[in-house]
């Protein structure tokens, strides 16, 4: 992504995707283009790329031209940081929101131009909408943090390993679970049995 903010941490980034993990990344050309991950919610089959304080409409564009395969739609937000502080995934289309009414327009927005059909996990808790799904795993927050959403991750999705992580030390910082988790899709290498 193009961040809001750039620096060392960017370049340090890229020279871990390209150099360690000898994956292709892809610059935005547009100088007055911002995109922050946090703003970007991949489904499996379209983008939503939340338009906010740090995300541009030409961060939207930059995106939707480096992936024209899938549709890409914007979605204004607010009272969020980033899109993703208001809805996830939870697992194959099943997009998580807090019951809040910041995250409820802007599922509401993402339902009236999404491309396909979405069920939604609703959570009572705000922070608790933040959630990762990777390879049939749902990271999400403990019962510690948030006692009465863990119960709906583990009364509703009972079909995915589930994980509760206590996170409260790293939401001091603003950090949530996806702000502090990057998915890489490693090609499977099968060893030659000698």
């Amino acid at each position: 992504t193009y961040p809001f903010v750039n620096g060392t941490q960017v370049q340090y980034m890229k020279s871990i995707l390209q150099k360690e993990l000898e994956l292709h990344v892809m610059e935005i050309s547009d100088e007055a283009a911002t995109l922050e991950g946090g703003d970007v919610l991949f489904t499996g089959r379209e983008f939503f790329v939340g338009i906010s304080e740090r995300t541009n409409h030409a961060g939207a564009v930059a995106l939707a031209k480096a992936f024209p395969e899938f549709p890409c739609s914007p979605i204004k937000i607010e009272g969020a940081l980033h899109l993703k502080c208001l809805v996830t995934m939870a697992g194959p289309d099943v997009i998580c929101v807090a019951k809040d009414k910041n995250a409820q327009v802007a599922l509401k927005r993402i339902e009236s131009c999404a491309s396909f059909t979405y069920k939604t996990l609703t959570v009572p808790d705000a922070a608790a909408a933040n959630c990762v799904f990777a390879n049939g795993f749902l990271l999400h927050r403990s019962q510690t943090d948030f006692p009465d959403s863990a119960k709906v991750f583990t009364s509703k999705l009972e079909q995915y390993k589930l994980r509760g992580l206590e996170w409260s030390e790293l939401s001091k910082a603003w950090g949530s679970l996806s702000c502090c988790s990057i998915l890489v899709k490693q090609p499977r290498v099968r060893r030659s049995h000698t």
